[in-house]
């Protein structure tokens, strides 16, 4: 992963504050844009993601929050 351990916490905490905050939680791909974005911000942003303008889906971190913020939004689909 292109993030250091400190950079990759900073977006997994901002994920998780802003998920507490919101009824809904980002949708997974709304959250690989986000990084995208911080990676972009960061000038750390792999070429293969600027070609795509959204992270990559083989990365951990992701496979992780995937199951986090996914999860949650369908706890609200219903509604």
């Amino acid at each position: 992963m292109m993030f250091i351990n400190f950079e990759e916490e900073m977006l997994e905490n901002y994920l998780l504050e802003s998920s507490k905050m919101n009824y809904y939680s980002l949708t997974y791909h709304q959250a690989r844009i986000l990084a995208y974005e911080y990676a972009v911000t960061l000038n750390k942003c792999p070429s293969k993601w600027m070609n795509n303008c959204i992270a990559g889906l083989d990365e951990k971190f992701y496979e992780e929050a995937q199951k986090t913020f996914v999860a949650k939004s369908k706890k609200y689909e219903h509604i």
